[in-house]
Parts: C-alpha cells; structure tokens; sequence
C-alpha cells in the first residue's frame, strides 16, 4: 500500500528530458511503467529524484524534480523493482516481461527522426518499411530510437515529457494504489464535479489549503496544476504538445494561466483530426501549445498523416524561432 511519504515523491517528480535544453515538451496524460510490474510505482520513489542538480529548487526536491537517467535510470528501476518482488517473495519473471512499445513512444520517435532526418519517410504504416527494401531498416531505427533513449541528450531536437497525473500505472486498466479512489483521482484531474471551482477559489486565495483535509485529491490536483506552471515558466522551451484528451487539457492550462487569458482556436490537420492552438506570452519567452488527439493510428485518433501535419508545424515553428540551426 502506499504511503504518504511516497505519494508526495510521486507528486514533485514531473517527466524525462534535459528540461534545461528542451526544444519540444510533451505533455501526457500519465506516466507508465515501461512494462514493469505495479510494484515499480513505489520502486520509482527509491530510484528518482537522487540528482539535485534535477531539482528545480537546488535546495528542495519536493517543489519539483525531473529525470535525467534515461536509460541508465530504466535500469536502475527494473532492479528496485525486483528487490522490492523479493521482498514479497516473488520474482520478475524477465522471460515473460511486457516489453511496452506503445504508439505514443514510436509517434514521438517518428516526429524526431523527422525533424533530424527529413530526407525519409517516417509516418508509413508498419508493412510499408518490411515490404520496401530500400526503406527496411527504418522500423529498426524507430524502435531502437524508443530503446536508446527518447529524451536524451545527444539528439539534434531536445524532447522532454511532462505528464499531468502524478501516479504512474503499468496502463489505464490497472490500480495499483490501494487505499486511494481511482474514480475521484480520474474526475478530479479532469476537473469534473466541482474540482474547477475550488482549485479557482484556492488560486485566487478565496478558500485556503485547510480544504485538503477533506480531499487528498484536489491537494492532488492544486499541488500538479501549481507544479505545471513552475515548470512552463522555469524553463524556455518555445513549443508544448499535449496528447490525448485535448478539451481537458484546454481547461488545464485556461485555469493555470487564468490572468493570461489564454485563448485556443480550434483547427484541423489535413485528415480531418482536430486540434486546438494558442500562444501564451509568458514573462521569458511566448509559448506556442498545441492540444491533440491521442498518438495512434486508429480512426479515432491523430494517425499518422495528422503526425506528419503536427510535425509539419512544429519544424515551421522552431525554424521561426531560430531554435535548431540545422533546421533554419
């Protein structure tokens, strides 16, 4: 069962990259567990946050810690993982371990290999690689992109990942937190019922943090909407893609930046997909956010074609912005 100790780790720690160096921010809806078992949710608050250097106050993990360890660190967590499984008297079964390659990791690794490597052609269907001799080794290049590292540091465009809920889970059909409510954590970081209202009145100071006495998830909720902000305005990144679930999203960051009023105009890719567009003039910089569908290829998400339009925009942008010199 998780405790409160680990909790509040799981909440200061916001995503992957090299924050400081970061072109593209992705911003999920939540962090998973690289096919490891519930157990490596705890294991996560024995392995992350060690690098003061990764804090965003040197002097305070808690006000918000990124990673750094890339692959390393993946490794690091397999391991605690499998202390904390003999602890309970149970191994990993390494043989029949999940490896999660999900469309959200080979659609991120399409878009940055794009934008390094535009000369290929990265947003085809899986079969199109294998059957096409001259472009076989793509696929390979996609994945092994996934494998070696997303977010590192030796890539031409920089990517780092922010995810909104703080709680990782090996996917959305799992609950590995016993002792807490997956149905009120869900509704109050889609900011259903009455959670808009009170995380509001607690901005403007018209009700006081007393309130989480009665609701471990709006402190929840204020501690990551508080968090976001922190990290949107600590760093300069020109350009954040969220994906999936846009119209939440939208309310997200209408609600953190209310007294800039940020206004979203709906638009549409080339097959039809919507997304929704806005530019938030910041103290440092102006931040261009563009809300998506989720990263897949069924009909009822982006697709490829609308991750090519997507990565269309976003080449066009860092260009603008002088951001990659290989790309002006």
């Amino acid at each position: 069962m998780i405790n409160h100790q680990q909790i509040n780790k799981l909440l200061a720690w916001f995503g992957y990259g090299y924050f400081k160096e970061a072109d593209v921010v992705f911003w999920g809806n939540e962090e998973g567990l690289g096919g490891l078992p519930k157990e490596a949710a705890i294991a996560r608050c024995e392995v992350y946050g060690k690098n003061q250097e990764t804090w965003i106050n040197s002097n305070n993990w808690e006000d918000g810690y990124w990673d750094e360890t890339g692959v390393e660190g993946t490794k690091q967590l397999k391991e605690a993982t499998k202390r904390l499984l003999l602890q309970q008297g149970q191994d990993l079964d390494e043989k029949n371990e999940k490896r999660y390659r999900g469309p959200f990791l080979t659609f991120t690794s399409r878009m940055l290999l794009a934008l390094e490597q535009p000369e290929n052609p990265w947003f085809e269907r899986r079969n199109y690689y294998t059957s096409t001799p001259e472009y076989k080794g793509l696929w390979d290049t996609i994945n092994d992109y996934v494998r070696e590292g997303l977010y590192e540091n030796n890539h031409k465009v920089k990517a780092a990942l922010i995810d909104w809920r703080p709680l990782p889970r090996f996917d959305e059909k799992v609950w590995p937190f016993e002792g807490l409510d997956q149905k009120q954590y869900i509704k109050a970081f889609n900011l259903k019922s009455n959670y808009q209202k009170r995380i509001e009145k607690l901005l403007s100071g018209e009700i006081t943090t007393d309130i989480f006495k009665e609701d471990i998830y709006l402190k929840m909720l204020y501690k990551r909407i508080l968090l976001l902000r922190k990290v949107i305005e600590t760093f300069d990144f020109p350009i954040m893609l969220g994906i999936g679930a846009p119209e939440d999203k939208m309310k997200a960051i209408k609600t953190v930046f209310n007294e800039y009023n940020p206004v979203f105009t709906k638009q549409t890719f080339s097959n039809g997909k919507r997304y929704y567009e806005a530019n938030i003039q910041l103290p440092n910089r102006t931040l261009k956010i563009i809300l998506t569908m989720f990263f897949n290829d069924f009909s009822s998400s982006l697709q490829l074609t609308g991750l090519e339009d997507l990565t269309n925009i976003v080449r066009e942008h860092l260009k603008a912005e002088k951001r990659i010199p290989s790309l002006v």
